[in-house]
């Protein structure tokens, strides 16, 4: 079996001047840069709106709800619920 040989590697930047080179990389660097911001902004947005589902939970369950129906309502097994509120339930009163 006649073997051949491996392809070219890859070559980005052959043939461009490294003025262009570099605004490549600047490019990327702000692209990652907006990508990482995304997260932060994510990241913040994702511990409202669970301070707003905690929040919810609780007030459900004041309200009369059982943990096991606020667990259907919700889609999280409701063991994970009551270890989660319970202590927020009790301290509210």
């Amino acid at each position: 079996m006649a073997m051949t040989a491996a392809p070219e590697p890859l070559r980005l930047f052959e043939g461009q001047p490294y003025s262009e080179r570099k605004s490549h990389f600047e490019t990327d660097r702000h692209a990652a840069d907006d990508a990482l911001e995304a997260v932060v902004l994510s990241a913040g947005r994702l511990k409202g709106a669970q301070a707003r589902f905690d929040d919810a939970v609780t007030a459900a369950h004041r309200a009369g709800y059982s943990w096991r129906r606020i667990g259907a309502a919700t889609g999280v097994p409701f063991q994970s619920l009551h270890r989660r509120s319970a202590a927020a339930v009790t301290a509210a009163g």
